[in-house]
């Protein structure tokens, strides 16, 4: 919203014979409801939205094709003149984008589909991976259940560790702007999509609907 006037739409557009689905996006003044400016078909022919987030005037977008993905980040400072740059293909696809810092994380899965969280950063005319975190397991997908903290560099959420014996985990991640460090990696029953976390001094903790945890933390490692 810019001024109170400008509104963002973004939409799937189904393309006719082999083309599959694309991705558009429209700005509008709703003051006169004027259509400003539209990018149609940004994305490579055959492509879905996965993910969408808005933070002032710009615009960050994942779309997919199978397990293949682009990031797009929309400068829409200019109703009359999107611009954008991209990623270009990377391993896997986002369900969430969370600007975190000034750069951008996806939460999402690899191209093996294990849970994969990655960072990006705008760098001129590109949009680069900074790092990623990767576990053989699956992850909630419901962002109201992530714990974000950008003070702190902190993320966490639930997660299912196919590689551990009790497989059910609460994940805690610190990202310094150049490496994602494991906090914490504790067993925590319960859906994942109703887990819930706080920070309190040097103690997280931890609620789902089947269990409580709380964890100490050291003051340096969050810091």
């Amino acid at each position: 919203d810019l001024n109170g006037k400008i509104n963002y739409g973004l939409d799937d557009i189904i393309g006719a014979g082999d083309n599959g689905t694309s991705a558009s996006i429209y700005v509008a003044d709703t003051s006169v409801m004027v259509l400003t400016s539209k990018l149609e078909r940004f994305a490579p022919s055959g492509e879905t939205v996965r993910s969408v987030r808005y933070d002032g005037a710009t615009a960050y977008v994942c779309t997919a094709k199978q397990l293949i993905d682009p990031v797009f980040f929309f400068d829409l400072s200019d109703p009359f003149n999107i611009t954008y740059t991209d990623t270009g293909t990377i391993p896997g696809f986002s369900t969430s984008l969370i600007d975190f810092g000034g750069d951008l994380l996806g939460i999402g899965v690899d191209a093996r589909r294990n849970f994969k969280l990655e960072a990006y950063r705008e760098t001129g005319n590109s949009v680069e991976s900074v790092c990623y975190y990767i576990i053989n397991g699956s992850y909630s997908d419901e962002y109201k259940s992530y714990y974000v903290n950008r003070e702190k560099g902190l993320i966490g959420l639930g997660i299912c560790d196919y590689n551990n014996e009790s497989p059910y985990r609460y994940v805690l991640i610190k990202y310094n702007g150049a490496k994602f460090t494991e906090v914490l990696n504790v067993e925590m029953q319960g859906n994942r999509d109703l887990m819930r976390a706080v920070l309190v001094d040097d103690y997280f903790y931890i609620f789902s609907d089947k269990d409580f945890r709380v964890e100490h933390v050291a003051p340096l490692t969050i810091a």
